[in-house]
């Protein structure tokens, strides 16, 4: 095995096409397709399977895939002479559940560079099905998720829990009640984060449970918008209390569910079937700590 098979397979795990990758890498299909054979051989495993007129990646070249950017990554620093002016900073690419990230305190980003200034740290906001998508195909290694889970291939570590609230129009006789019973919101408009995760289900258990079926007039991922359809009494807003208190105002008041289990857990995930890279270990084990140390629940 050498870096160049390495460097084709990625390309044709990107392409998802060995006619495309072909013409990127300035090679025939043919060796290409012999590399990628050639490789698969070494590994004992296919990486490729034929559908149609395409080609999709095999369950171990999603887990191949990280691995060989992380080794194509090392050589080129070596080959170059780039290991001292790099710095040697390794980037980590988490995912994050849509507003996951506004619960974490400003200081723990100062404590873990001020503690590791060798790894950059990089998040990105994702709906939490494609976030599903690539922890299991192993694209990505870390992940903050909300539960429960239905991939019994994750390993979690739990790190906080906050409470869903409405926000409700002053002009609303829901307002009034200083507790909202779930069966009170049957057939009431009803704006909420986007649903299609195990969380969103876990929740509509829950209104059945109490003989409730809201009607939603939107979902979106962005907290605004269902904080505006509160403020001009065109639906009652579902949000997380810390997202909620932050987009208060005069034309709206707060109300907590009475049921106390409507609440959303975040999960710190990773695939149990894959090895994390050293970047990845340090923060599964520093990030908890972390939380726990300053009352972070």
């Amino acid at each position: 095995m050498n870096n160049l098979k390495l460097e084709y397979f990625m390309r044709v795990f990107n392409e998802k096409s060995i006619s495309a990758a072909a013409k990127k890498l300035y090679i025939s299909p043919q060796a290409l397709s012999k590399s990628i054979i050639s490789l698969e051989e070494e590994l004992g495993h296919k990486l490729f399977e034929r559908k149609g007129t395409h080609i999709v990646p095999t369950e171990y070249a999603y887990h191949l895939m990280p691995h060989a950017k992380n080794i194509l990554e090392e050589y080129s620093l070596i080959n170059e002479g780039d290991i001292m002016s790099s710095n040697g900073v390794k980037t980590l690419r988490i995912l994050a559940s849509y507003d996951s990230l506004r619960d974490i305190p400003v200081e723990f980003y100062k404590d873990f560079h001020e503690s590791y200034p060798d790894i950059l740290l990089h998040f990105e906001e994702l709906a939490d099905f494609s976030i599903e998508e690539e922890i299991t195909k192993g694209i990505a290694e870390l992940a903050l998720l909300p539960g429960p889970f239905q991939y019994n291939h994750y390993m979690t570590k739990k790190l906080f829990t906050d409470r869903f609230v409405l926000m409700i129009n002053k002009k609303n006789k829901l307002s009034e009640l200083p507790e909202i019973p779930s069966e009170m919101l049957h057939n009431l408009p009803l704006a909420i984060k986007g649903t299609n995760n195990a969380l969103s289900a876990a929740q509509d258990n829950t209104f059945m449970q109490h003989n409730a079926a809201p009607y939603t007039v939107i979902e979106a991922s962005d907290s605004y918008v269902i904080a505006e359809m509160a403020k001009n009494n065109l639906a009652v807003g579902m949000l997380l209390d810390f997202v909620a208190r932050d987009l208060v105002n005069d034309s709206v008041v707060i109300r907590p569910f009475e049921d106390k289990t409507l609440d959303k857990t975040i999960y710190l995930v990773s695939n149990s079937s894959n090895i994390l890279s050293h970047e990845a270990l340090v923060f599964w084990n520093y990030f908890p700590d972390w939380l726990k140390e300053h009352g972070k629940k």
